[in-house]
């Protein structure tokens, strides 16, 4: 028979562990199923376009590059998929138009999703037929930026503009964002993965502890008040790809662990910031990640068996 004392001891011990079991359940992070996208194996994002949705998330323009293809020569072979119906049409840039990797800004949807803009060339979208490659737009100096074309026969007027097409904000937005972001909160962060300000401006995501054994999202609003969304533990803990969602409610991020700086993401997730829920998406999560325009549905690519796949996973 146990003695009083160690009885007391085991009781302590039990409420220990049954409070740890508690804790651990409570601040489970539930997973988010992803689904994969057919026909998208071998994805190439290793370029400054990496893969895009369109602004009316009807399509997904991407690159592939099996093992057989240069880099350049896979970023001249852009493939579409159509999201509702999952066809999947490739095409071949000529050899005049600048490979994406190769010149900066060289690719931009426009604002209604007809036309994905290379610098000469185009790719057009029309709801009752396939895509087309066209490649004898018209150039346009008068009054108009550098790299304005004209498409044939129309008044259309496509133009790179200097906005990247697949940045989160734009250059006034950024330095809109060093202006709300604390200066004390990482005088380190100069990548615009590092932080991103709301669609509305209102608010601003930053990280701080960047680095180190504990890593903050944080965000920032208008008066100058700061929260906390979430708090990671590891070794030399970061955090990169900050997306924000069209509506500013969602906040989707990779985590690295490790001290390398080649470290790649362990995992990636998704934070509301209205209720500081989270979810976490998927391990081996590469490159950049695209919200549809309703913030239901986050695209990313994810490494499977070496190969690269386009997934997705809607909100609950």
């Amino acid at each position: 028979m146990l003695k009083p004392r160690t009885r007391k001891a085991l009781g302590v011990l039990l409420l220990c562990v049954l409070a740890g079991v508690a804790a651990y359940l409570l601040n489970r992070t539930p997973t988010l199923r992803s689904t994969p996208l057919p026909a998208t194996q071998h994805v190439y994002i290793e370029s400054t376009t990496a893969f895009t949705i369109s602004p009316d998330d009807q399509w997904l323009l991407f690159y592939v590059r099996p093992p057989s293809l240069s880099s350049e020569a896979a970023l001249r072979k852009p493939h579409v998929l159509h999201t509702k119906t999952g066809r999947v049409y490739q095409f071949d840039l000529p050899e005049e138009i600048p490979a994406p990797m190769l010149v900066f800004y060289v690719a931009r949807w426009s604002e209604d999703s007809r036309y994905y803009l290379y610098n000469g060339a185009a790719i057009v979208f029309d709801d009752d037929e396939a895509p087309t490659l066209m490649t004898d737009l018209q150039p346009v100096r008068d009054g108009q930026p550098i790299a304005s074309w004209r498409i044939p026969d129309t008044d259309v007027v496509l133009s790179m503009d200097g906005h990247c097409s697949d940045c989160s904000e734009t250059k006034n937005e950024f330095e809109r964002m060093q202006a709300i972001i604390p200066e004390h909160a990482n005088r380190n962060l100069t990548r615009r993965s590092d932080q991103v300000v709301s669609p509305d401006g209102q608010a601003a995501f930053y990280l701080k502890g960047q680095g180190s054994r504990r890593l903050l999202i944080r965000v920032r609003n208008q008066n100058g008040q700061d929260r906390n969304l979430a708090t990671h533990y590891g070794a030399c803990v970061r955090a990169s790809a900050l997306r924000c969602s069209p509506d500013g409610r969602y906040l989707a991020y990779q985590l690295h662990t490790g001290c390398s700086s080649f470290a790649r993401p362990t995992a990636a997730y998704i934070v509301d910031t209205v209720n500081r829920r989270r979810w976490r998406i998927s391990p081996n999560v590469m490159g950049m990640m695209h919200w549809t325009s309703d913030s239901s549905r986050l695209y990313f690519a994810k490494q499977e068996r070496r190969l690269l796949h386009l997934h997705y996973v809607d909100l609950p």
